[in-house]
């Protein structure tokens, strides 16, 4: 289950977008029959999105507000403040054109021209 929920959490920071948990349930068979506390622990075992921040983040209520299954991630302050952020950082982590984390960038190039010129 925490496999699907990966997937489809993934998918949705791909998109740029968020997703309501009630949308959630319905891609992720039997998370809507568990108990609150078995729901938290499968989220948790999501893992962390490439910038390491939970991908429970981009789950919200109806009204497009965070679900409170991520309202643990608020800092002090402005919570709703420190949820936009967060998803932001998610969404910008899984933007098309990023390497997937410890991957290496291929070395670069030099042009012929620049080699002879520094020889």
């Amino acid at each position: 289950m925490a496999d699907a929920a990966r997937d489809v959490l993934e998918h949705t920071a791909r998109l740029g977008a968020t997703i309501g948990w009630d949308r959630l349930c319905e891609q992720v068979k039997g998370l809507a029959s568990l108990t609150e506390a078995q729901q938290r622990q499968a989220l948790k075992a999501t893992s962390r999105s490439r910038s390491g921040l939970p991908l429970a983040a981009l789950i919200t209520t109806g009204d497009g507000m965070p679900h409170p299954h991520s309202r643990h991630l608020a800092g002090p302050g402005n919570a709703l403040a420190s949820w936009q952020k967060t998803v932001a950082a998610i969404h910008a982590s899984y933007r098309p054109g990023r390497p997937p984390p410890g991957a290496r960038r291929p070395a670069r190039r030099t042009h012929q021209l620049t080699e002879w010129l520094s020889s």
